[in-house]
C-alpha cells in the first residue's frame, strides 16, 4: 500500500481555472515500492516539489510556501537492492530556495529547514541509519552534506549570509556540529577512515574558514557538546589534520581579524596526541605539529603579529 497527499494550492491548481487558485505550483511523485508515505503542502507560488519513492516504508514530507522554492527528494537507489525505512523532512519559506535529498540505503533521516532567499541545501545518505539535519536562513547560504558510511550524524546550521558547509562522513560513528552565523564563512569537515570521530564548528564572525580533516580512530575537535573551532572576529583561518587515532585538536581565535592556526597531528601511525591554539588579537599565527605518541602543547597568544611555531615528532610523552 502506498499513499501520496497533495494539498493546498498544488492540488487545486490541478484542479481549478479561478485566478485565485492559480498559484502555478508544480508537484510530481513517483511510487515504485511498498507503503511508502508521500506528503506535499505548498501555499506559496511557483514551488516544485519532486519526489522519486521505492524501497518499503520510506516517508517524505515537503511544505513549501514562498516564491520560487525547490524540493528534490528521491528514496530509491534504483538498483532494486535495499533502500527501505527512510524518512525526509523538507521545510522551506523565503524565496527561491532549494532543497535535495538523496537516501539510497536504509533507515536514514533527513530534515532540511531553510527560510530566506537563494539557500541551498543538498543532503547525500547512501549508509545506514545516518541523521542528517541542515537548517539554513538568511541568503545565498550554501550545505553540501554527504553520509556514506553508517549511524553518522550530522547537524548544520547557517543563519548569516554567503556561508558555505562542506561536509563529508565516509566512516561509521561520526558526530559532526558546524554552526555558522556570520557572513562569508567556509568550513569544510571530513571524517574518514576507522570513524567514531567527533568535529563541532563554530564560526560568528564574517569570511572565516575553517578545514577540519580527520581519518584514522576517535579523533576529536571538539565534541557535541562544546565546540573545537571557533572563530568570533573576521579573517581568521584554522586548519587542522588529524590522522592515527586518539587525537585532540582546539582551536579559538577571536579579537582583531586575520589570525592563522594550524594543527597537524598523528600522520598515520601516530596516537594520543593533544593540541590547542587560543589567539586573541589580529594577525598573529600559530602552528603545531606532532607525531609519534602523547604529545601535548599549547599555545596561546593575545595581541597582533605573533608567531608561535612547535614541533614534536621523535620522543613520547612530550610537553610544550
Amino acid at each position: 500500500m502506498t499513499r501520496y497527499l497533495l494539498s493546498s494550492a498544488s492540488a487545486l491548481a490541478i484542479l481549478a481555472t479561478a485566478p485565485a487558485l492559480a498559484q502555478n505550483n508544480t508537484s510530481t511523485a513517483t511510487q515504485t515500492g511498498t507503503n511508502g508515505d508521500i506528503t506535499v503542502t505548498q501555499s506559496g507560488s511557483e514551488e516544485t516539489s519532486t519526489v522519486t519513492q521505492g524501497g518499503v516504508n520510506n516517508d517524505a514530507t515537503v511544505n513549501q510556501s514562498g516564491t520560487l522554492n525547490e524540493s528534490n527528494v528521491v528514496q530509491d537507489n534504483g538498483t532494486g537492492s535495499s533502500d527501505d525505512n527512510n524518512t525526509a523532512s523538507v521545510t522551506q519559506s523565503g524565496s527561491e530556495n532549494d532543497s535535495d535529498v538523496r537516501q539510497v540505503n536504509d533507515f536514514s533521516t533527513a530534515t532540511v529547514n531553510q527560510s530566506g532567499e537563494e539557500n541551498e541545501s543538498d543532503v547525500l545518505q547512501s549508509g545506514d541509519l545516518d541523521l542528517a539535519n541542515v537548517t539554513q536562513s538568511g541568503v545565498s547560504n550554501v550545505s553540501d552534506l554527504e553520509q556514506t558510511g553508517n549511524l553518522n550524524t550530522a547537524a548544520v546550521t547557517q543563519s548569516g549570509d554567503d556561508n558555505t558547509s562542506n561536509l563529508l562522513q565516509s566512516s561509521g560513528l561520526n558526530q559532526a556540529i558546524v554552526n555558522q552565523g556570520g557572513d562569508g564563512n567556509q568550513s569544510l569537515l571530513t571524517q574518514t577512515g576507522f570513524g567514531a570521530h567527533e568535529a563541532n564548528v563554530l564560526q560568528n564572525g564574517d569570511d572565516n574558514s575553517s578545514d577540519i580533516g580527520q581519518t584514522g580512530a576517535s579523533n576529536d575537535t571538539g565534541t557535541t557538546a562544546a565546540a573545537g573551532v571557533i572563530q568570533s572576529s573576521d579573517d581568521n583561518e584554522a586548519i587542522i589534520r588529524q590522522a592515527g587515532s586518539l587525537q585532540s585538536a582546539f582551536v579559538e581565535q577571536k579579537g582583531d581579524a586575520g589570525n592563522f592556526a594550524s594543527i597537524d597531528q598523528g600522520a598515520t601511525l601516530g596516537n594520543n596526541h593533544d593540541a590547542s591554539i587560543t589567539q586573541d588579537g589580529g594577525e598573529n599565527e600559530a602552528i603545531i605539529l606532532q607525531r609519534g605518541l602523547r604529545q601535548e602543547a599549547s599555545v596561546s597568544q593575545t595581541g597582533t603579529l605573533n608567531t608561535a611555531d612547535v614541533n614534536q615528532g621523535e620522543g613520547l610523552s612530550n610537553d610544550q
